[in-house]
């Protein structure tokens, strides 16, 4: 049996037929377990040995079926495993010797493939309970941006690279990594490139980057983040995938990372230490230590791939903006806010990709960022909206010129059921359990899988039939005083689970803003899973109330507004700990009101 071969498995069932006048079939039964018992499996595997060789891709057989006629007096002499071994071997070679009949046996030309099929089946939504992807079984539980990773990666590196190769010329990657998060993305990026040997940073490739950067999309934390990473190589390699990729390839790869890196090294670097001649020079002196060592190992090989300095910061300039010159820039603002932890909240909201759907839903422009000023300050506290609106840190996170004017009409329903169908395409929600909570006189639905909200109703049996229609069937709907759950993920929610009448207090906007109960109930449900998706960042943390939150994480802070960038410098607060082992604290991100300028965020 080759290396890469595999016999695999997953039930195998005996049915011994005796006469019926046997006078002992209980000691038949023994004899043939006895004889049979730990020699069969080895039996088969040898006998499979000429078949499997010969054989490429995965073969998957849902029932294989055979019968042995044996005569009982001579069992002692005969190897029982080996008569049954190769009458298996026979009926094997059958089945593998003409087309699939796609029903009880499926045949992917790989691996890759096989792993690329379930993907696509999964984003069709037509993967269900089928048998073929047994395999896949440990993953069902995930959210969908784990389940997508995990196919990937979970066979290694030339696996992964297939995988990708399949679904870029299928075309369906793009789909995939818009869902994948940029660690997901990461974590398959260090798979399909861990086995290769970078050789040089080539200064041609860096130019098919700046000519190609439209492909680079939006990045969402650093410039070398999981998913510019993923998209630059497969935009760069196209179709011309191979097991394993050209020298020119890894090449790609390395001055991709490279280029990436340096992006970031020149983009967070003091804009008086930007000095291309010394960096086309190979000398990086000028910037601070700690900026030269999160890049080190990219800074020579950039300076070994420029074309001169002028070719260095031109490639540059092309792809971030810089100031012309020092006599160009404006002084620091700098202020202190107790709404600076809106800044950590951030990349959620645009995780979630609230800006655009609330543009979607809304009448006007204006009434969209109105809703977004609205969740973001349900999320900093409902009760201080009339101090937080006007906070200059609030106005700087949201891209506003001045406090939003309260009012006007509710969010439709048609805003929620769009952002419920987000969440379920992430996974986040499934409907399989669900919790409901009386609060203020309405209904909290709740899913009680991660405790996402689904609707603040007066409606609930309307409601409730409304998820019927969009989500998996409701398994159990549990109410406070019912028994525990024995199944997951209810029993996690049941152990978790906490009135939700002080969550609905933080979060609800005061009646002196001019809203109505039904501008609040609209929003909460758009707001606790911001929080909800923050707490789900803190291992540990996942089911924090919002009080919790805004106690222990959420604080204030000083603002400074560079030419370039906006440093976000969190004060200390009790979990500080948490956001330095979560790496938060070192988060940076583009500001997403101007392209121009970059969110870092610091610990003391």
């Amino acid at each position: 049996m080759s290396e890469r071969s595999q016999f695999v498995v997953h039930h195998w069932r005996r049915v011994y037929r005796v006469p019926r006048d046997h006078p002992q079939p209980e000691a038949q039964r023994h004899q043939l377990d006895n004889l049979l018992d730990g020699r069969l499996i080895p039996a088969l595997e040898a006998s499979f040995t000429p078949v499997l060789e010969q054989q490429e891709g995965v073969w998957l057989i849902n029932s294989l079926e055979t019968s042995l006629t044996l005569d009982n007096g001579q069992l002692e002499s005969a190897s029982l495993a080996e008569l049954i071994s190769r009458q298996v071997s026979r009926r094997l070679v059958q089945i593998t010797s003409v087309p699939p009949d796609g029903e009880n046996v499926r045949y992917f030309p790989s691996r890759a493939a096989f792993a690329a099929q379930f993907i696509r089946d999964t984003l069709n939504g037509s993967a269900g309970d089928r048998w073929e992807y047994g395999a896949f079984t440990g993953l069902r539980s995930l959210p969908l941006p784990q389940l997508l990773r995990e196919a990937i990666v979970r066979d290694g590196a030339e696996t992964a690279r297939g995988v990708i190769a399949i679904l870029h010329q299928t075309g369906r990657w793009p789909s995939v990594l818009n869902l994948l998060s940029d660690l997901d993305a990461k974590q398959i990026w260090l798979t399909c490139t861990g086995d290769l040997t970078f050789g040089s940073v080539r200064a041609a490739e860096i130019e098919w980057l700046v000519a190609h950067w439209s492909e680079a999309g939006d990045k969402s934390t650093l410039w070398a983040n999981g998913k510019t990473l993923l998209r630059l190589w497969t935009g760069r390699i196209g179709d011309s995938w191979s097991q394993r990729p050209s020298s020119e390839q890894a090449d790609a790869a390395g001055s991709i990372e490279a280029w990436l890196a340096f992006l970031d090294f020149i983009e967070g670097a003091p804009l008086d230490s930007l000095d291309f001649k010394r960096f086309a020079a190979g000398d990086f002196t000028s910037v601070p230590a700690a900026r030269r060592e999160m890049c080190a190992a990219f800074l020579p090989a950039i300076a070994r791939a420029a074309r001169g300095s002028a070719w260095l910061e031109k490639m540059a300039r092309a792809v971030i903006r810089l100031p012309k010159s020092e006599s160009t820039q404006a002084a620091p603002d700098i202020f202190t806010s107790p709404c600076a932890g809106l800044f950590l909240l951030l990349p959620v909201i645009l995780d979630l990709k609230l800006p655009e759907l609330l543009e979607e839903h809304a009448p006007t422009p204006e009434a969209a960022r109105l809703w977004l000023a609205l969740i973001a300050l349900q999320c900093l506290g409902g009760p201080h909206a009339a101090q937080n609106s006007s906070d200059p840190a609030f106005l700087l996170a949201l891209g506003l010129d001045e406090p939003p004017a309260f009012g006007g009409a509710p969010p439709a329903e048609n805003l929620l059921a769009a952002f419920r169908e987000r969440l379920r395409a992430s996974r986040y929600i499934t409907g399989t359990h669900l919790a409901l909570s009386e609060v203020d006189g309405a209904t909290l639905i709740h899913d009680m899988r991660m405790d996402y909200w689904l609707a603040l109703t007066e409606q609930p049996d309307v409601t409730l039939a409304q998820l019927a229609q969009t989500l998996e069937p409701a398994l159990y709907v549990w109410q406070p005083g019912d028994p525990v759950p024995a199944a997951e993920p209810g029993a996690t929610f049941a152990r978790f689970y906490r009135s939700p009448q002080p969550d609905v207090e933080f979060l609800r906007l005061p009646t002196a803003t001019g809203l109505s109960d039904e501008h609040n109930r609209a929003l909460m449900p758009l707001s606790q899973a911001v929080l909800r998706n923050f707490a789900r960042r803190l291992i540990g943390f996942g089911w924090s109330s919002p009080a919790y939150l805004h106690r222990n994480i959420l604080g204030g802070g000083q603002i400074v507004r560079r030419p370039g960038r906006i440093d976000v410098a969190l004060a200390e607060v009790p979990l500080s700990p948490m956001l330095r082992l979560t790496g938060l604290h070192r988060d940076e991100y583009p500001y997403p009101w101007d392209d121009s300028l970059s969110v870092r965020l610091l610990l003391p």
